[in-house]
């Protein structure tokens, strides 16, 4: 489990991902997450 129910909290336009699950630190602007989670969509539709 990824201790957070998969949402992961934004508090000014910080994203909380406590245990890093992304691979992205624990703290990480929603702007770079979005783009990371993106890409990781893209690269499993498309291997």
């Amino acid at each position: 489990m990824d201790g957070v129910g998969g949402i992961y909290p934004v508090r000014n336009g910080i994203v909380s991902d406590p245990k890093n699950n992304w691979g992205g630190g624990e703290l990480v602007k929603l702007k770079t997450f979005v783009s990371s989670l993106r890409q990781r969509i893209y690269k499993i539709l498309h291997p």
